[in-house]
């Protein structure tokens, strides 16, 4: 049976999510395009931590495909963002962006999630308000912030399609 997991990033894929977060496919929708070594170990460290940041590599069928990742923790409120290394595995977007919608909402008890989209990520944008995001004024001239609440979440197609592919959530 295929699955997806959220397991805990680990010091083992610190090159791993260097090399994903550099590479064309990952960086050209993200706010800071090339990371250098150096900065990348910093934010890694970060990461491990877990003090006011989460990350989790995306894993289907056992393969490491993605990076999910929480930021600014606090007061219920949190900013969420992802992505998925290759683009055979793009088809599972919806259901990746609906899993941390889970996770967030139900497991880790959140209640509004805060993020920033690249305006040309035309996908991305139609899926978050599939899933119930508003988007929100520009954050700068290449993104714009977002926002979801988790009542809008469980309104959303996006819960009832989560829902009704893993049944009792």
């Amino acid at each position: 049976m295929r699955s997806i997991k959220f397991c805990y990033l680990k010091k083992k894929d610190k090159f791993l999510v260097f090399k994903w977060r550099n590479s064309y496919f990952v960086n050209r929708f993200l706010l800071k395009k090339k990371i250098n070594l150096n900065e990348h170990n910093h934010w890694f460290l970060e990461k491990l931590k877990k003090n006011n940041s989460l990350a989790w590599i995306i894993f289907f069928n056992k393969e490491k495909i993605g990076l999910v990742q929480l930021e600014k923790l606090k007061n219920k409120t949190c900013n969420a963002g992802f992505y998925i290394s290759k683009k055979k595995y793009s088809y599972l977007t919806f259901l990746i962006i609906n899993l941390l919608h889970y996770k967030v909402f139900i497991e880790l008890g959140y209640k509004f999630i805060e993020s920033y989209i690249n305006i040309k990520n035309k996908k991305i944008r139609k899926l978050n308000k599939m899933s119930g995001y508003k988007e929100g004024k520009k954050k700068s001239r290449d993104f714009i912030n977002t926002r979801l609440t988790y009542s809008k979440w469980l309104k959303s197609l996006g819960y009832k399609y989560l829902k009704g592919n893993y049944g009792n959530i």
